[in-house]
Formats: structure tokens, C-alpha cells, sequence
């Protein structure tokens, strides 16, 4: 027989929230004392894993803008470190009077000019 219990009270039972005479239909009503004994197995298995803390996620990184910054600044280094690009120096001896006579007449402007400074 199915009692209508079973699945209202006999579950609160299990919490200790039923009322207090209902301790006297269980001693008597086989089905209800059977949801009550599941019930109660079932929260014995599950409490621990219940009680285990969570898994903390790993910590965030809090200076990253610190990280950043020192990144920025190493590289900033490496490029003050290197040497300047060296420039050609323009000398009369390197004009081919074969050139064009607008080109060559530039050239001259030009290592003038250097002469200068």
C-alpha cells in the first residue's frame, strides 16, 4: 500500500521539519519508513562532498600594468642601445661625370652644404 506520506512529510522527516507526531506514523507506516531510510542514506553519501570546500580559481595577476610598464621600458633600452644607422657621406670623388647634369649639380649642392657644416 502506498501511503500518501511518502512523499510529502516522510521527505520533510528527513530534515527534521515534520511535525512531531508524525515520529509515531513512521514507527508504524513501513513505506514512509523506507523513504525516510533512503532519504537519509542518500544525505549521508552526499554530505562530504557537500562540506569540501570549492576549488579556488587561480589567483588574477595584480600588477600586470607593473609588468607592462617594465616591458615597455626594456624595450625602450634595447632600441637607445643600438647604434645609429650610419650615413653614407657624399665625397666629391663619388660623382660619376657621367650622370645626368641636374643630378650632378645636385650632388654638388649637396657636398657643398656638408662642407659647410
Amino acid at each position: 500500500m502506498i501511503c500518501p506520506h511518502a512523499e510529502t512529510t516522510a521527505i520533510l522527516a528527513v530534515f527534521d521539519e515534520a511535525p512531531a507526531d508524525f515520529d509515531d506514523h513512521i514507527a508504524g507506516c513501513h513505506t514512509c519508513q523506507a523513504v525516510v531510510d533512503e532519504h537519509r542514506q542518500t544525505l549521508a553519501v552526499i554530505t562530504p562532498v557537500l562540506s569540501v570546500p570549492p576549488i579556488r580559481a587561480a589567483p588574477r595577476l595584480r600588477y600586470w600594468p607593473a609588468v607592462a610598464l617594465l616591458i615597455a621600458a626594456a624595450t625602450v633600452l634595447l632600441i637607445l642601445r643600438q647604434p645609429p644607422p650610419s650615413q653614407p657621406s657624399l665625397s666629391l670623388n663619388t660623382l660619376d661625370p657621367s650622370h645626368d647634369h641636374a643630378l650632378l649639380s645636385m650632388e654638388l649642392e649637396l657636398a657643398l652644404l656638408e662642407l659647410e657644416d
